[in-house]
């Protein structure tokens, strides 16, 4: 099966800029390189399930592109969610690591 990143590199050049977020600017090689590298430390730590606690952002991404890759279950945490709703989503769903 073809990632969503694999796809992506098709469509354009290596150093094109794929992600903007104010003065950061990443290229489609330098996503690729930081979703390699962030696959690599999940896969050490031997995690299966994951929690992310933040709003959309570049990391965000990278994140959830390495959790793709490596068949891991990402469970997004918005900044904006109450502290009910974060403790429901932990308690029902056997995290791993937040």
């Amino acid at each position: 099966m073809t990632s969503l990143l694999d796809s992506l590199k098709k469509f354009s050049s290596p150093e094109k800029i794929a992600l903007a977020e104010g003065n950061r600017l990443v290229s489609f090689s330098q996503l690729s390189k930081d979703v390699n590298h962030f696959s690599r430390v999940l896969k050490k730590l031997s995690i299966s399930r994951l929690a992310i606690y933040a709003d959309n952002s570049i990391d965000w991404l990278i994140t959830d592109l390495a959790c793709q890759k490596l068949n891991i279950c990402l469970l997004p945490l918005p900044e904006y969610f109450s502290n009910e709703q974060i403790e429901h989503a932990l308690n029902t769903s056997a995290i791993d690591y937040i």
